[in-house]
């Protein structure tokens, strides 16, 4: 597979990730790092007392495949990070991975475009 032909393929897949707070949130999960916490300087901002100040991250990266690679990672905090809930420290998400960032609820969902 070539250059042009794995960015078409990653570019297909939609990443996203939904976060049930007072105000639902819906992000785009880009290639990269996003963190998530309560303090500032985190990508996503989440004020809910269970979540530390830097308590996960997501990371995206596209493998050898062209597929993109999703880890979530819990930063030490203070509550925990479960994913399908078994606490963990580092795991990579599938389709509809439900996971919880202290006490609140996420999803994590692949769309083909």
């Amino acid at each position: 597979m070539n250059r042009i032909t794995t960015a078409i393929k990653v570019f297909q897949q939609m990443h996203r990730l939904l976060i049930f707070t007072e105000n639902p949130i819906e992000h785009i999960i880009k290639e990269g790092t996003t963190r998530i916490g309560r303090g500032n300087g985190n990508d996503i901002l989440l004020t809910d007392d269970t979540i530390s100040g830097q308590h996960a991250q997501i990371s995206s990266q596209t493998g050898a495949d062209g597929q993109a690679e999703i880890t979530l990672t819990d930063l030490d905090s203070t509550n925990g990070t479960f994913v399908n809930g078994k606490r963990v420290k580092t795991h990579i998400l599938k389709d509809n991975d439900q996971f919880a960032l202290g006490t609140v609820k996420c999803v994590y969902l692949e769309n083909e475009l």
